[in-house]
């Protein structure tokens, strides 16, 4: 992540401009370390904005509608909120999820390292990116967990639980004809 502002900035009452004509804005909502103040910053944020320091992980791109982004721009703070909710962004998250309003980032992965090998996992992810969801296998980027695997992150969304069940189902038939456990 290119990160140029401060944690403190997933608190920031300032407001990015959204064209006018726009019906969906496209947002996520930061993680941070617990040591860091909040584990999620109480708002969403634009994808336009910069991504504060200390942020550590994103969320998946959820698309309000400008009302939504309105109502969470109102408030002083991302925890003003009524009912059930702890903040403002569980609130949207909900709504946009019911709604299908979200963009999930494909990212796959397999613990089968240290059974079959980097170098089996590798011919594996790079068969199913080309050939199953059609992304060039040399577009993702490849990260080690550091214990038990390997994850790609495919530089493709997909939108709504529909999509992501096709992906699951996607996966499934390629474990079965490659006979995976």
């Amino acid at each position: 992540m290119n990160k140029t502002h401060s944690h403190d900035s997933a608190y920031s009452t300032s407001t990015t401009t959204i064209p006018d004509v726009w019906e969906e804005i496209p947002c996520v909502q930061y993680g941070y370390p617990e040591d860091k103040g909040p584990k999620r910053a109480p708002r969403l944020q634009t994808i336009f904005e910069p991504i504060p320091d200390d942020a550590e992980t994103a969320s998946p791109v959820y698309k309000l509608t400008r009302d939504q982004y309105e109502r969470q721009q109102q408030l002083d703070s991302g925890y003003q909120v009524d009912g059930d909710y702890t903040s403002i962004a569980t609130e949207l998250q909900d709504e946009a999820e019911a709604d299908d309003n979200v963009l999930y980032p494909v990212h796959i992965e397999s613990d089968e390292y240290h059974e079959e090998g980097p170098a089996t996992l590798i011919e594996w992810f790079h068969e199913f990116t080309e050939d199953y969801l059609g992304v060039p296998f040399h577009a993702c980027t490849l990260y080690f967990s550091g214990r038990r695997s390997i994850h790609v992150h495919v530089p493709r969304f997909v939108s709504g639980e529909d999509q992501r069940e096709q992906l699951r189902e996607m996966a499934e038939t390629f474990r079965t004809e490659k006979g995976l456990g």
